[in-house]
């Protein structure tokens, strides 16, 4: 865009700004200071001056960051200033956001997994099962979702429970791709949630856990989660395969291996392998093959090849005659029936 272009586009913007009406009192604009404050140089003597000397309110909402002092201070995540605000008089039940749905200050706090501005919260007076009237979460969603473990704890102990008709705990909202770190977090959340009541193998619109770990290469929470006792072969749906289907699509190689380990059945189908990948019969072996995933395909058939070796070999093994007990006669030598004769 060109210079005059872009001061073309400003110059109405600039000329609002000028208009009388338009001026911010003196009251907002301290309360546009403490929010800037609290996202840029969290200088606390600073903040104390203008709440104490100056009379911010901490309960303002800034027009231009769109949130409460309280809000600003939890996101970056600056217990202190938490503390100091909520001492204040600051409302730990108020919505921290106006532009946007999103959760209160305590499913903020959860979601990022600060467990000292979440006590502080809670301390205050933060509603553990306070619902986010537009957005339908609350805070144990939000920790549970963001894998905050230790945040999943405190708030069960302080009366949180699943608010009835909500989304799966056990399988995050929007499905997030899981790395190293959030496949140990997510391992550690999964064990809180069944130790508090949670269902292992509940489905979701991504799955029951183990398919979502699985379509993710998270071998920790594939771990746990049959640990835990979950189903390695769920019937598949509608959007989603089995957890061997997930692995697969993903050309997870480890996954793979694994649930094939743990009793994965390889033959089982999903309707969507068919008709959206073209694996004839809609089995995790056949998808692998349609998808061009060899070092996968190679994993499955060693599998199946190594599986009825050890099944052949068990038969022949069942089939040989059993040893004779200690002071019983085994089987007469070939020719001596005769002879005895």
């Amino acid at each position: 865009m060109s210079p005059m272009k872009r001061l073309s586009l400003l110059l109405p913007l600039l000329a609002l700004a000028a208009t009388p009406g338009c001026a911010r009192s003196p009251e907002q604009d301290l309360v546009e200071s403490l929010c800037d404050n609290m996202l840029r140089t969290m200088d606390m003597p600073a903040v104390s001056n203008l709440v104490e000397n100056l009379g911010a309110d901490v309960n303002g909402r800034s027009d231009h960051r769109h949130c409460t002092p309280l809000y600003a201070a939890i996101q970056n995540g600056n217990e202190p200033a938490v503390r100091y605000l909520l001492e204040r008089g600051a409302d730990p039940n108020r919505m921290g956001n106006t532009w946007k749905t999103g959760p209160g200050v305590l499913g903020f706090a959860a979601s990022a997994g600060n467990l000292g501005i979440v006590q502080a919260l809670v301390e205050a007076g933060a509603d553990v099962r306070g619902v986010d009237p537009k957005s339908g979460e609350y805070p144990l969603a939000r920790a549970a979702w963001r894998f905050r473990p230790e945040v999943l704890e405190y708030l069960y102990s302080k009366g949180a429970v699943r608010e009835p008709g909500s989304k799966s705990l056990l399988v995050p909202d929007g499905h997030p791709k899981l790395d190293a770190e959030t496949d140990e977090r997510y391992a550690r959340t999964l064990r809180v949630l069944v130790a508090h009541g949670e269902n292992i193998d509940e489905p979701s619109l991504w799955g029951p856990p183990l398919a979502y770990a699985a379509a993710n290469n998270a071998t920790n929470a594939m771990a746990v989660a049959v640990e835990l006792g979950a189903d390695v072969n769920p019937r598949a749906g509608t959007g989603k395969g089995t957890p061997l289907h997930e692995a697969v699509k993903g050309g997870h190689a480890e996954a793979v291996e694994f649930l094939l380990a743990h009793g994965a059945d390889p033959f089982a189908g999903w309707d969507a392998a068919k008709t959206k990948y073209k694996a004839t019969d809609g089995s995790s072996l056949e998808l692998a093959r349609a998808l061009g995933k060899t070092e996968i395909v190679r994993i499955i058939e060693s599998h199946l090849s190594t599986n009825a070796s050890a099944a052949s070999e068990s038969h022949a093994e069942s089939a040989e005659p059993a040893e004779p007990r200690p002071g019983e006669a085994g089987p007469l030598p070939e020719g001596a029936a005769e002879r005895s004769e």
